[in-house]
């Protein structure tokens, strides 16, 4: 009380100071006083508030992965006098509410491969009662439970697929790409891993490119996973190319033997582009150009396929794509 009367003090002080009638200052006095009045009323009565609270987790279980969102804080519905509110908000900084999975592990009960617990707020009323005043009445917590999932932990080795975009300068082209490593080990909860198929690279962008080119590129990170490495390098290996034409003959599959059948044309032309260090390694016999003997005989035309082809080689087209035939009996 004594601070209030210094301040009431204080301003009578401050307005006497002020050239202004009596009536004024004595109307300017009784506002002040009734105000004050007012705030000390107001003050002294119940109020319904909410307080905020953090919660933190510690110890979970080594065999076992979180797939639930946990809270990360906690809300409390508390009711006092408004003196007691404002002098708990203003002094008063919550510590975190330390929840131990240990000691709720052996309440796990398995559901459907998962095991599942779920945690009554109430328990944890002490640890916050603790922590405010005792002129402070705690209603209610909000969430009322908190709902913790766990699935077995599991590892398994992925694959590598990085995310480059990229350009190449006129008269060049790219032959492989290379990882390293170009699989990892991932740990994490068997409701993830059964289902992971690859690891992701950042995206990146190159430009122009014309020589080999090496770099880090950290991985994607992935939810409730952990990853045996968090960045692997990339090789770009680019060369010049040549583009080259060849003519191949088309192989007719699945003929009854009772039955010749004879193409026309019976060769494709083909163009491709291939790296000058593979140039001399593409043979003939690497190239594999069929049809099919057809389901419908009526079929006037058969598409041509390309079964078989070189993976060093790019760009590859071919003509004709479709061709006429005739069967003939042997």
């Amino acid at each position: 009380m004594m601070p209030i009367v210094r301040i009431l003090s204080q301003a009578i002080q401050y307005i006497k100071g002020i050239h202004l009638s009596n009536n004024i200052i004595s109307y300017f006095i009784c506002i002040l006083i009734a105000s004050i009045v007012w705030l000390l009323n107001t003050l002294n009565k119940n109020y319904s508030t909410e307080f905020i609270c953090p919660i933190k987790y510690i110890n979970f279980p080594e065999d076992k992965y979180s797939i639930s969102e946990l809270p990360s804080q906690l809300h409390l519905e508390v009711q006092a006098k408004g003196f007691t509110l404002l002098s708990h908000k203003l002094q008063t900084s919550f510590l975190p509410i330390t929840v131990n999975l240990n000691s709720y592990d052996p309440l796990f009960k398995a559901n459907n491969g998962l095991f599942e617990y779920s945690l009554h707020t109430n328990f944890i009323k002490e640890k916050i009662n603790a922590q405010i005043d005792a002129d402070i009445k705690l209603l209610n917590i909000y969430p009322e439970n908190i709902d913790f999932k766990f699935a077995p932990a599991k590892q398994k080795k992925v694959a590598i697929r990085p995310h480059i975009d990229y350009t190449l300068k006129q008269q060049y082209i790219l032959t492989q790409i290379k990882t390293t490593p170009d699989s990892i080990l991932v740990s994490g909860p068997s409701t993830c891993i059964d289902t992971l198929q690859y690891i992701s690279t950042i995206p990146i962008e190159l430009k122009k490119l014309h020589r080999n080119t090496s770099f880090q590129l950290d991985l994607v990170t992935q939810p409730n996973l952990s990853l045996q490495t968090s960045s692997i390098r990339v090789e770009l290996e680019i060369e010049q190319y040549t583009e080259t034409k060849r003519t191949c003959p088309i192989i007719a599959s699945n003929v009854p033997d009772s039955l010749n059948i004879r193409l026309f044309p019976s060769q494709v032309q083909i163009s491709y582009a291939v790296g000058l260090s593979q140039y001399d390694q593409i043979k003939d016999q690497d190239f594999v150009f069929s049809v099919e003997y057809p389901k419908n005989t009526e079929t006037t035309y058969l598409e041509v396929k390309a079964t078989k082809i070189p993976s060093c080689i790019q760009n590859l087209s071919y003509s004709p794509k479709k061709i006429e035939y005739i069967l003939e009996k042997k």
